[in-house]
């Protein structure tokens, strides 16, 4: 949820700063790990570290390229909508749209998070054709994965 990243954001910037006041987080960790559990021990410490930070470091990442069009290609900027795209070498493609929308949020999220009727609403994908849509996993309630097949014109296939 978003308050749960938030609590991570908040916690990642708490190990940021330890490190610029020269504190080692992965020894305090160790030493947490040490001690038996009713004595303040915190079992797996070092590891819930490492993850803390590795999700903290990508979301900032994350966070960091959408808040500037730097690296994003315009797709198309008209009638207060702004598609934008990065292609990935591993084939995979980011896409962002930018634009105001006047309903609540709750209602949004819903509407994009079922993938599956997207061929619906969506038919006429950039002129081309959404014929199949379908989530492929999902890391939190804003962060999901999607395989679309998009009717291509001749000769180039689907």
């Amino acid at each position: 949820s978003a308050f749960e990243e938030q609590k991570l954001m908040v916690a990642g910037r708490y190990i940021e700063e330890l490190r610029a006041r020269g504190r080692q987080p992965e020894a305090i960790a160790v030493s947490l790990e040490a001690k038996p559990a009713g004595s303040g021990g915190v079992p797996g410490a070092a590891k819930r570290l490492a993850r803390l930070s590795q999700l903290h470091g990508r979301i900032a990442k994350l966070r960091a390229s959408l808040a500037s069009d730097a690296g994003w290609e315009v797709q198309r900027d008209s009638g207060g909508i702004k598609v934008l795209y990065q292609a990935h070498g591993s084939g995979s493609v980011r896409i962002r749209v930018d634009t105001q929308v006047d309903a609540p949020l709750f209602d949004l999220l819903a509407l994009l998070r079922e993938v599956q009727l997207w061929h619906l609403w969506i038919p006429s994908l950039g002129g081309l054709g959404l014929s199949e849509s379908e989530e492929l996993g999902r890391t939190s309630v804003l962060n999901m994965c999607f395989r679309a097949r998009i009717a291509l014109p001749w000769p180039i296939r689907d």
